[in-house]
C-alpha cells in the first residue's frame, strides 16, 4: 500500500533473485510472473493514491523502470511478453495530468515569492512542463489547458526577471563562478516555453534572455580573460628575454658553428621494473664506455668472456628486508605496491578484480561475472565510499628521525655484469637475478645543451598563450557583431605581443640549425602562426642568418685604406706576386712604426740557414689557412643557393637577398683588392653573377684593381714583360667574370697601351746594350719578341 516504503524493498529481493537465476534457468518463468505482479501491484497502488497525491506518479516512475530492467531482458529471452510498467506509468500520467497541473502552479508561485534558488526552481518546472505537454489539448479538473499555458507564461516571465536580477548580483558581486549555472538555466526556461508553447520558439524581437546572458557572460569573461593574460605574457616575455640573451651568449662565445654541432660523448642508461630508464652516474657513465670502448677496438668479438664487463655501484644498505629495494632498483619495497596493477591492488584490498573491458564486456559466463566486478557492481570503485587520505605529518621529533636513519646501515658496493652484444646487465651480488636493458645514448650537440632551457621556456610559453586564444575564440563566438570587432582588436594585440619572443626565438633556432624545435612550436601555434607571419619571420631570420655568414666569409680583417701612390711606389721594388695580391699587404701605418710583414718575410728569407724550416712552415700554414677560407666561402655560398632556389617563386625574398648580398659582395671586392688574391676577387664576380646581383659597383672595383695592377707591373723594374702579360691575363678572367671587354674594363686603355709599350721598348734597348756576345743577344731576341707579341695580342693594340 505504501510506494514509498514497499516498492523498494520489492524491489531489492526481485534484484537478489535475478543475480541467482542464471544458476536456475528453470524458474526463469516464475521469475517473470512475480515481476508482472509486482507491476500490477504498483500500479493498482498508484490509480488508488493518485486522486489524492498526484506527486505518487513522480515516486513510481523510476521504479517501474528499475522493474523494466530487471524483467525485459529476462522475458525476452525465455520468449514470455512483457508489459512495460515505465509506459503504463506515463500513460497514468498523461491521464492525470489536468489534475497535477494545479498543485505544481500553486508551488511554483508559492515559489516565486521566496529568494531565488536555481536548484530548487529547476525540477518544479521541468515537471509542469512535462506535464502540459502531456495534456495534448485536453481539460480537466478544476482547470483548462490554455489557462495553465498562460499562467506558466507567465510564471516564467516572471523567472526570467529574477534571473536577470540574480545575474546582475552576481556580476556586481564578481562571482563569475555562477554566470555559467544562470545562463544554462535560462536556456532551459527558453526550451520549456518552446515545449508547450510553439508560438514562442519563433521570434523576431530582441534576442531571448539566455542569448543576451551568454554575450554579457562571454564579453566579461573576455576581459578578464585577456587583462590575465596580458599581465602573465608580459612576465613571461621578460624571462624569456633573460634566457634568450644567456643562451644566445653561449652560442656566441663558440668560434665556429660546426663546433656547435659536436656532441660530447655519450651517456649509459639501465631500464627499471616500471619500463622506464635510469641515467648510470656521469662517473660510471664514462667507465662503462671506456670499457664499451675497449671491446670495440677488440673487433666487437661474441664470446662471453670477451663481450662481458663488470662494474660496481654502490647502493644503500637497509637493516631489515622490508625495506630494502627491489631487485635492480634503488627504491624501497614499500613503494613497489605503486606499480602495481590495479586489478592486483583491489584483489589486495578484499574486493574483486575489475573486468579488464569494463562497460564493454560481453562475456555472459556467471562465473566470469563472479570473478571480476563491473561498473555495476558495488565494488567497482570502492575508493568512493573510502575515507579520503589523511595528510602524512613531517617527521620532527627527534627518535622517529633516529628510527628512521637506523633503518640504512650504510653503503654496500653491488657488481653488476655488463654484456655489450645483448645490451644487457646482470647483478651479480644478488645471483644473477633481475637482467635488464641497457642503452648507449649519444649526448645532444653544444648547440642543444646551450639552448635546451631557453626553448623548453619558449616551447612553455607558447602552450599557454595559444590555450589563452583558443579559450578567447569561443568566447568570441558569443559575442555580437559589434562587440565582437572591439574584443577582437584586443585579442590581436595580445597575440601580436608575441611577435618580439617569437623573433628573438627564430633567430637562434635558425642559427643552431634546431628544425625540429621549430616545426613543434608552429605545430603548437596551429591557425596563429599565420596572424603572427611566422612563415615571413622564419625566411627574414633564414636570410638574415646566411648573409650574416656571407658577411663574416669574407671579412676576417678590418678593411685597409686605398693608397694607389703607395701600390704604385712598392710595385718598383716588390715581387709581383705582392702586386697580384698573392701575400698580405703591409701592416704600417702612422701609428704602428714597427717593421711590415714584408719586411719580417725578406729578414727570414736572408737568414734562411738559421730559420729556413721556420719560414717554410709559416708559408705552408699560410697556404692551409687560405684552403680553410676558400672552403668556407664555398660551403657559405652552397647554403645561399640553396636559400635562393628554395624561395624562388617569392620575387620580394629575391630581390632583397640580391640588393643585401650585392652589398656584402661590394664590401668584400674592396677588401679583395687590398688583403686578397685574385682568384678570390674571381670568386665573387662569378658568384655575383650566378646570383644576378648588381654588378656596376663590382666592375668598378675590380676594374680599378686591375688597372693598378698593370700600372704597378709596368711600373717594375723586374721581368717587366712578363709581369706585365700575367696581370694582363689575369684581368682578362676578370673582366670576362664581370661581363666586360677588357678595353671597358680597363679604361682609360690608352694610358696602358703607352705604358706597355714604353715598358716594351726599354726592355728591347736593354737586351741590346748588354755587352755580351752576339750568341746571347742573338738567344734573348725571339724571346723578347715573342713577349711583345704576347703583349700586343693582350692590350689589343
Amino acid at each position: 500500500a505504501n510506494i514509498n516504503s514497499a516498492a523498494p524493498r520489492a524491489l531489492e529481493a526481485l534484484s537478489a533473485a535475478s543475480a541467482e537465476i542464471e544458476r536456475a534457468p528453470a524458474l526463469l518463468p516464475e521469475f517473470i510472473e512475480c515481476g508482472s505482479k509486482f507491476a500490477t501491484l504498483l500500479l493498482a497502488s498508484l490509480q488508488a493514491g493518485v486522486d489524492k497525491d498526484p506527486s505518487l506518479i513522480d515516486t513510481a516512475a523510476p521504479f517501474a523502470a528499475q522493474l523494466d530492467d530487471l524483467c525485459a531482458p529476462r522475458a525476452a529471452r525465455a520468449g514470455k511478453p512483457w508489459d512495460s510498467a515505465g509506459l503504463r506509468v506515463e500513460a497514468l500520467r498523461q491521464e492525470k495530468a489536468p489534475l497535477l497541473v494545479p498543485d505544481l502552479l500553486q508551488s511554483l508561485d508559492a515559489d516565486l515569492r521566496r529568494p531565488f534558488d536555481v536548484e530548487r526552481r529547476r525540477p518544479m518546472l521541468s515537471r509542469l512542463t512535462a506535464l502540459l505537454v502531456s495534456c495534448n489539448g485536453g481539460g480537466g479538473g478544476a482547470l483548462t489547458l490554455p489557462e495553465a499555458a498562460e499562467r506558466t507564461s507567465k510564471a516564467l516571465e516572471a523567472v526570467d526577471e529574477q534571473t536577470q536580477q540574480a545575474f546582475d548580483q552576481a556580476v556586481e558581486a564578481g562571482e563569475e563562478s555562477k554566470l555559467q549555472g544562470l545562463v544554462d538555466f535560462a536556456k532551459e526556461c527558453a526550451c520549456w516555453r518552446g515545449r508547450f508553447s510553439p508560438a514562442a520558439r519563433v521570434s523576431e524581437g530582441p534576442p531571448v534572455l539566455w542569448r543576451q546572458l551568454e554575450q554579457r557572460k562571454a564579453g566579461l569573461t573576455l576581459q578578464t580573460m585577456l587583462a590575465n593574460a596580458e599581465r602573465s605574457m608580459t612576465a613571461r616575455a621578460k624571462e624569456l628575454r633573460g634566457a634568450f640573451e644567456k643562451a644566445d651568449r653561449a652560442v656566441k662565445e663558440f668560434k665556429s658553428r660546426e663546433k656547435l654541432k659536436e656532441s660530447t660523448g655519450f651517456t649509459w642508461k639501465f631500464k627499471l621494473a616500471n619500463g622506464s630508464f635510469k641515467n648510470f652516474s656521469d662517473e660510471k657513465s664514462k667507465e662503462v664506455e671506456k670499457k664499451y670502448q675497449a671491446w670495440v677496438k677488440k673487433g666487437k668479438p661474441t664470446e662471453p668472456a670477451e663481450r662481458r664487463a663488470e662494474i660496481t655501484i654502490e647502493v644503500a644498505s637497509y637493516a631489515s628486508k622490508s625495506t630494502m629495494p627491489g631487485d635492480g632498483d634503488s627504491v624501497p619495497a614499500d613503494t613497489i605496491r605503486s606499480r602495481e596493477s590495479p586489478a592486483t591492488r583491489m584483489a589486495a584490498a578484499g574486493g574483486r578484480p575489475r573486468c579488464k573491458y569494463g562497460e564493454s564486456c560481453y562475456r555472459k559466463n556467471p562465473e566470469h561475472k563472479k570473478e571480476f566486478s563491473h561498473p555495476s557492481d558495488p565494488d567497482w570503485n570502492p575508493s568512493t565510499n573510502a575515507p579520503e587520505p589523511q595528510p602524512v605529518p613531517p617527521i620532527t621529533d627527534s627518535e622517529s628521525i633516529a628510527a628512521l636513519s637506523h633503518s640504512v646501515r650504510g653503503t654496500a658496493e653491488e657488481t653488476y655484469s655488463l654484456d655489450f652484444l645483448l645490451m644487457t646487465q646482470v647483478n651479480l651480488t644478488r645471483k644473477g637475478r633481475a637482467m635488464r636493458n641497457i642503452n648507449r645514448v649519444s649526448t645532444p650537440p653544444l648547440g642543444q645543451q646551450c639552448t635546451g632551457e631557453y626553448f623548453t621556456q619558449f616551447n612553455e610559453f607558447v602552450s599557454e598563450a595559444e590555450n589563452i586564444l583558443a579559450k578567447a575564440e569561443l568566447e568570441l563566438r558569443l559575442l555580437g557583431d559589434a562587440e565582437r570587432q572591439k574584443m577582437q582588436e584586443q585579442v590581436d594585440q595580445v597575440l601580436q605581443a608575441m611577435r618580439p619572443a617569437l623573433t628573438d626565438f627564430l633567430g637562434l633556432a635558425v642559427f643552431v640549425e634546431d628544425t625540429k624545435i621549430i616545426d613543434d612550436v608552429v605545430a603548437l601555434l596551429g591557425v596563429h602562426a599565420e596572424a603572427l607571419g611566422v612563415k615571413a619571420a622564419l625566411r627574414e631570420s633564414r636570410l638574415r642568418d646566411v648573409l650574416d655568414q656571407l658577411r663574416q666569409a669574407y671579412h676576417e680583417a678590418a678593411p685597409l685604406h686605398w693608397d694607389s701612390k703607395k701600390i704604385a711606389k712598392r710595385g718598383a721594388s716588390a715581387s709581383r706576386w705582392d702586386l697580384m695580391g698573392l701575400m698580405d699587404s703591409a701592416h704600417d701605418t702612422e701609428r704602428n712604426e714597427r717593421a711590415s710583414r714584408w719586411d719580417l718575410i725578406r729578414l727570414m728569407w736572408k737568414h734562411q740557414p738559421r730559420v729556413g724550416p721556420l719560414y717554410y712552415c709559416r708559408c705552408a700554414l699560410v697556404q692551409s689557412k687560405r684552403e680553410m677560407r676558400t672552403l668556407e666561402r664555398r660551403h657559405v655560398q652552397s647554403k645561399c643557393q640553396a636559400l635562393l632556389r628554395e624561395y624562388a617563386t617569392d620575387p620580394d625574398f629575391a630581390v632583397s637577398f640580391r640588393r643585401e648580398a650585392g652589398k656584402i659582395l661590394e664590401d668584400a671586392i674592396k677588401r679583395c683588392a687590398e688583403r686578397y688574391p685574385p682568384e678570390v676577387m674571381l670568386g665573387i664576380l662569378q658568384t655575383a653573377t650566378a646570383w644576378e646581383c648588381d654588378l656596376a659597383p663590382l666592375q668598378a672595383h675590380a676594374g680599378e684593381y686591375a688597372r693598378m695592377a698593370v700600372l704597378g707591373a709596368i711600373a717594375s723594374r723586374f721581368q717587366p714583360l712578363e709581369r706585365i702579360v700575367d696581370v694582363l691575363d689575369i684581368a682578362n678572367s676578370l673582366a670576362r667574370a664581370a661581363k666586360q671587354e677588357l678595353e671597358a674594363f680597363l679604361a682609360p686603355i690608352p694610358a696602358v697601351i703607352e705604358g706597355a709599350a714604353r715598358k716594351a721598348m726599354e726592355s728591347t734597348k736593354r737586351s741590346l746594350e748588354k755587352k755580351e756576345g752576339e750568341k746571347e743577344v742573338a738567344d734573348r731576341m725571339p724571346a723578347c719578341v715573342k713577349r711583345i707579341k704576347e703583349l700586343r695580342s693582350k692590350v689589343g693594340a
